[in-house]
């Protein structure tokens, strides 16, 4: 797997766990201090 394809990989795993748990990322901003631009760019794709 190359370094992009791993990071798309990734930024799947993280929305997909966000939305399983039924969390926005306005929710998950909140928990864990992660600003709307990063976390937004980690969801990215």
């Amino acid at each position: 797997m190359d370094q992009e394809q791993h990071h798309i990989e990734i930024t799947r795993k993280l929305k997909n766990a966000r939305e399983q748990k039924k969390l926005t990322q306005l929710e998950v901003e909140k928990l864990t201090s992660i600003n709307h631009k990063t976390l937004s760019g980690y969801e990215i794709m």
